[in-house]
């Protein structure tokens, strides 16, 4: 789980369950473009219409991602592909400062958020295919109250 930082007041934080068979990319065949794929970070509430990010499944591997929907914006902090180091937990700050020090192609281990609210959130990946025969992954997430305004 993750490590709440004292100094930040907390608006939301909670842990979901998301599945999906597809992509949420029109590029992609989407086959669930559902609810069950997708969180309001700012409420914790499983919607089509406020969520800030989606969970995607892509490519002939079948890529894992989180991908930033309805305007949120989202950096992603991943396993360094060379030395096989796992990111650290972003800080408030960098999530603030959409910092991004741990990015490749892999599935990533925390997204940084700003979601559709202007508030900062940070995901983080717990578990793969929580659910069986679903492509699903198990996240944890904090959103804190501070809001900014969007670039």
């Amino acid at each position: 789980m993750q490590t709440r930082e004292g100094d930040h007041s907390v608006l939301v934080e909670g842990t979901a369950i998301l599945c999906n068979q597809g992509s949420l990319f029109e590029e992609f065949p989407t086959v669930l473009p559902l609810r069950e794929a997708m969180i309001d970070l700012d409420s914790g509430a499983a919607t089509v219409e406020a969520a800030d990010i989606g969970f995607s499944v892509g490519g002939t591997m079948r890529f894992y991602s989180i991908i930033p929907i309805n305007n949120a914006i989202g950096t992603l902090w991943s396993l360094n592909g060379l030395t096989n180091e796992l990111p650290p937990q972003p800080t408030f700050e960098q999530c603030k400062e959409q910092v991004n020090l741990f990015n490749n192609d892999n599935v990533p281990l925390y997204v940084c958020v700003i979601t559709s609210e202007g508030h900062i959130a940070r995901v983080k990946f717990e578990k793969s295919d929580p659910v069986q025969q679903v492509s699903s992954v198990e996240i944890s997430f904090i959103t804190w109250e501070e809001r900014i305004e969007k670039p």
